[in-house]
């Protein structure tokens, strides 16, 4: 997985991070699987999730995509 702090350099402060997270074992991918708790470990202390959300996708993957809409936190 990606480092959080490149993320939290690209954005500018109370910038937002919109992803589609595969929830599937992780393989050799990609996609690279993660699990949710995963996520909030990782983003919860510089992010704050405004939404989350199973999206729309193909009958394949129903259920194994996760969206979360996250805003850096101020001084993150």
């Amino acid at each position: 997985m990606f480092s959080i702090r490149a993320v939290t350099r690209w954005l500018k402060p109370g910038g937002s991070y919109l992803a589609v997270n595969y929830l599937i074992p992780d393989k050799d991918g990609p996609p690279f699987g993660t699990t949710r708790q995963e996520l909030w470990d990782r983003f919860s202390p510089r992010f704050d999730l405004l939404e989350e959300w199973v999206p729309r996708s193909y009958p394949n993957r129903t259920g194994l995509e996760l969206m979360l809409w996250w805003r850096l936190k101020p001084g993150a």
